[in-house]
This record gives structure tokens, sequence and C-alpha cells, in this order.
């Protein structure tokens, strides 16, 4: 059987072919996973940008938010402020036109 075998082994002429096919295939195979790998580092890195700038916009828009918020409990306060202080003027005015008739029929 060594005998077959040795007849059919590729003469050493050959072997480099292939080693250096092999090689250069390797040598590709990096090159292309290099690059996969860049890509993606980039798409993460990205992603990763996107998502901060999301929580820092999300961020803005609750103290936005609450700013809001309080400006109306403020206003909210001072507009029945002035409506009480409005139904007391109107009080006064309703008294002193009473007041201003009897003088008149007196």
């Amino acid at each position: 059987m060594e005998k077959t075998q040795l007849k059919t082994r590729p003469a050493e002429s050959e072997l480099p072919k292939r080693v250096d096919k092999t090689l250069v295939w390797l040598a590709n195979s990096r090159d292309k996973w290099k690059e996969k790998c860049i890509e993606t580092k980039l798409q993460l890195k990205r992603q990763i940008l996107a998502a901060k700038r999301a929580r820092e916009s999300r961020e803005k828009w609750k103290v936005c938010c609450w700013k809001l918020q309080q400006n109306l409990i403020q206003s909210s306060r001072l507009v029945k402020t002035l409506e009480g202080h409005v139904d007391q003027l109107t009080s006064q005015l309703y008294k002193e036109e009473a007041e201003t008739f009897k003088i008149k029929k007196k």
C-alpha cells in the first residue's frame, strides 16, 4: 500500500503552489475579517452615539416638561388669586352702586 500511496502523492514541486494558494486565501480571509470587524465596530459606535443622543434628548425633554408643569402650576395659582381679587372688586362695585342708588333715591 505504501507504494501506491507514494505514486498518488503529488510531486514536491506541486506543494508550494498549494501552500501559496492556502496562504493567499488565509491572507484574504484575514483581510475580509478585518474589514468586517472595522465595519461592525463603526456601526456599534454609531449605535452607541445614537443611544447617547437619545438619552440626552430624553433628559432635556423631561427637564423642559417639568419646567412647563411648574409654570402651569404657577399660572394656575396666579389665575385663582386674580379671580378672587376680581370677585372681591366686583362685590365692592355692587355695594358702591347700591349705595349710590340709595343716595340718588333720597
